[in-house]
């Protein structure tokens, strides 16, 4: 696995001194990686331990060994780990999703999990389904969407809440973005929800 740095050494998410197995396979130990307020992106080929990091940083008080810290907060109490998940976003590699719900009702549920007050939920939800161009489906059900555009979903569910941090696991894989849609993951320009200019984006791709 291949870290590429982000140049400014402000560090939003640390994590320090991680291991990580799998049965009595070590996929990584003594792991320290930190993200700053940019897009940082790992490259790897399949089995590179990607995906494993990104399960480290999303559960904290869940590591074999290590520490993962959020803007100088060690994350190491169930109230913290509560908060923590409410200033992260994760779009994992295969996205789960309600077929039954809409665009919208898909969208303003992932903000509710993540503790986004009711009064805020349709207005962060506008935002978020305008930024991946899907105002048209907005009503749409998700089992007749293309698997593009449910793949937009998750995306605006990342970013709905105005994240610290922002988790893509392959981003770029099957989803049939153009160069100019995937452009928008680390643009502050084309109405992305509220953008911040200290946000952080790890993104992993084989």
């Amino acid at each position: 696995m291949k870290l590429i740095p982000v140049q400014d050494q402000t560090s939003i998410l640390l994590a320090s001194a991680l291991s990580a197995r799998r049965g009595r396979r070590l996929i990584y130990d003594g792991l320290d990686v930190s993200f700053g307020p940019a897009i940082t992106a790992f490259f790897g080929p399949n089995g590179a331990g990607k995906t494993t990091l990104f399960e480290s940083l999303l559960e904290p008080t869940n590591l074999h060994a290590g520490s993962v810290a959020l803007n100088g907060e060690t994350i190491n109490t169930p109230s913290k780990l509560r908060q923590y998940y409410s200033r992260i976003g994760y779009m994992p590699q295969n996205w789960q999703y309600f077929p039954g719900f809409t665009v919208r009702e898909m969208i303003e549920y992932g903000a509710w999990l993540k503790g986004v007050p009711s009064k805020s939920l349709s207005h962060l939800a506008e935002q978020a389904i305008e930024w991946v161009d899907l105002t048209s489906s907005a009503d749409t059900r998700l089992r007749k969407l293309s698997g593009g555009s449910r793949q937009r979903v998750g995306l605006a569910e990342a970013f709905v809440h105005n994240p610290d941090v922002v988790l893509l696991d392959e981003p770029t894989v099957k989803k049939g973005w153009t160069q100019t849609e995937l452009n928008r993951i680390g643009s502050p320009s084309r109405r992305r929800p509220r953008k911040k200019s200290n946000e952080t984006t790890p993104a992993a791709e084989n």
